[in-house]
């Protein structure tokens, strides 16, 4: 079975009041194109610290990859150990 070539597009637009990017693809196969929407909001870590306090939660550790690398500014993961509070 052999499919027919399509062509993907990617656009992507930054909502900064609301720390978000929208990420819109459009799908064409056929002359027909489908589009579909995906949202990435982006949080501080004091913006999570607060939102997991509110929830009765505290940070227990911050790690900057799998392997338990601290975690710091420009740090390609973080990695968010929260238990609850006491």
């Amino acid at each position: 079975m052999r499919l027919k070539p399509s062509e993907a597009q990617l656009f992507n637009r930054y909502l900064a009041d609301q720390s978000c990017l929208e990420s819109t693809f459009e799908f064409t196969r056929d002359g027909q194109t489908e589009v579909r929407r995906s949202y990435h909001f982006v949080f501080t870590v004091a913006e999570l610290r607060r939102m997991l306090a509110g929830a009765g939660l505290s940070v227990a550790a911050l790690y900057g990859g799998p392997n338990g690398e601290p975690y710091s500014m420009g740090s390609p993961w973080l990695i968010l150990v929260a238990e609850k509070d006491r």
